[in-house]
This record gives C-alpha cells, sequence and structure tokens, in this order.
C-alpha cells in the first residue's frame, strides 16, 4: 500500500512508529576532562550517555530538563565527529545547557590543600635528638 504525502491516510497500525513509553527528567549531568556529557542523572536513576543517545533515535525515551522544575525542554542528539551527543537549549543562545547542569570544574584554588611542611617533623626529630643527648 503506496500512499500519497498529502492524502490524509494514515499509513497501517504495524508501520506508525511506537509512542515513546516514558519521559526522564535530567537534573545532574557529569562531564568527562573535554567537557562531554558522559553521564545523565535523571529522576529514574543514572544513564550513560551513549545509552541516552540510542534511546533517543530509537524513540524510546524522551529526556527532558530546564533551568526549574517547571520547564520542559527536550534533550536533543546531535551528531559529531565522534559520534552523537546530548544537546539542550532553553535560552535561546546556541551554547549547551546540558552543561549548564554539571558541577563547576575544580579550580586550582579549591584543590589546594594547607599541608604543613615536612620540615616540622623533621626539626621536632631533630630537636629530640639533641634533648636526647644532652
Amino acid at each position: 500500500m503506496v500512499l500519497a504525502p498529502d492524502s490524509g491516510v494514515l499509513p497501517p497500525h504495524h508501520l506508525r512508529e511506537p509512542p515513546i513509553s516514558r519521559e526522564l527528567r535530567v537534573h545532574f549531568v557529569v562531564r568527562d576532562h573535554l567537557g562531554s556529557v558522559t553521564t545523565l542523572f535523571t529522576s529514574e536513576g543514572v544513564v550513560d550517555a551513549a545509552a541516552a543517545v540510542a534511546d533517543i533515535e530509537r524513540g524510546a525515551v524522551a529526556y527532558v530538563t530546564g533551568h526549574d522544575t517547571w520547564s520542559r525542554v527536550p534533550v536533543k542528539t546531535m551528531s559529531g565527529l565522534g559520534g552523537g551527543f546530548l544537546f539542550a537549549n532553553w535560552d535561546g543562545t546556541g551554547r549547551n545547557n546540558l552543561h549548564d547542569l554539571a558541577a563547576d570544574p575544580p579550580t586550582i584554588a579549591s584543590a589546594c590543600v594547607h599541608v604543613r611542611p615536612q620540615r616540622q617533623g623533621l626539626w621536632r626529630r631533630v630537636r629530640g635528638l639533641i634533648a636526647g643527648r644532652a
């Protein structure tokens, strides 16, 4: 059965796309050292980004996100050099807003921890040796 594109007749049931079975809200993402989204934290658990890309392309799962709990922006897949990646845009700019859901990368100042120099321990040992001999 061949249908004209604008005939208004629906294709048989077995030729129609299955409806999306569920919708998951993305709350948080994890990025790798290059900035690519690798993991999604959803309302039902943790999902690998590659699995999410496959789910979206198959139409099995719809992922949504937004800048607040009321907005519902669909997460889409886009093709790139390394394969598909996830993309969402809720502010109208051209950038990927999924990166806003990631934790800030550690800075040098936050990564530095005050550590006592080893010389204090050495100095105490030297004083102890001197005091023990005197």
